[in-house]
């Protein structure tokens, strides 16, 4: 069956009627222009068909499956692709990147640039706010189709991130404070909670990780660089 379409973008249009001929019987899906409004734009849908070709069934059927390719509902379907849970692996990353700063905040190191005040405090709190919704995300946001979790080439990459940032540390209550040192107490933790979101399929973790980043990258920047 062929289903005629026409767009008439130039006008507003609620429904299209008795567009009938008698050369022409198949049905149609017509629409006008957006609607804009303040905080969202619509665009109204005409459907019409004859029951020489279709009856109600066949029309809702055929309706619902042109639902499903919308944008709107393919968003809302991406959000049912999610559940609040618990992920272990999640709370896990957290600990261990935090691991070094309850060290830190326990036992200053030898040149303890790190505890200059900062000059970029909007920013920090910025990411904060960045960095809590990143670490709710992955402990409590789950995808529905994630595999279990195993050693793949993003977790390896991750674990790499971690030591790469361990070392920063290491480096750092050696008495080496160089910008490059900086920049692996800045860079590695960041990358790696981006890397594992991504392997976790955790859409609102990556993107509140990008946030964090970019953050966390200015703040070390402007303040020790």
């Amino acid at each position: 069956m062929i289903v005629g379409t026409s767009a008439m973008i130039q006008t507003e249009l609620d429904c299209v009627v008795n567009q009938y001929t008698d050369k022409f019987l198949n049905p149609m899906v017509m629409w006008g222009k957006y609607r804009k409004r303040w905080f969202k734009a619509t665009l109204p849908v005409s459907f019409q068909f004859h029951h020489v070709q279709m009856d109600g069934g066949d029309a809702a059927r055929f309706w619902s499956g042109y639902r499903e390719q919308s944008p709107k509902r393919n968003a809302e379907m991406k959000l049912q692709n999610y559940r609040f849970g618990f992920d272990f692996w999640g709370l896990l990353l957290f600990l261990l990147v935090m691991l070094p700063n309850f060290i830190w905040f326990a036992v200053p190191a030898p040149d303890d640039i790190l505890r200059t005040e900062s000059v970029t405090p909007v920013v920090d709190i910025i990411g904060s706010v960045f960095q809590v919704l990143t670490v709710a995300s992955l402990c409590f946001v789950i995808h529905k189709e994630r595999s279990e979790f195993r050693f793949s080439p993003l977790v390896v990459a991750t674990i790499a991130c971690l030591a790469a940032y361990y070392i920063g540390w290491l480096l750092y209550y050696a008495g080496i404070t160089a910008p490059w040192v900086i920049l692996l107490l800045t860079l590695p933790p960041c990358l790696a909670f981006i890397l594992f979101a991504i392997d976790r399929k955790n859409l609102p973790a990556v993107v509140s990780a990008v946030g964090f980043t970019v953050c966390h990258c200015v703040f070390g920047v402007v303040n020790y660089l």
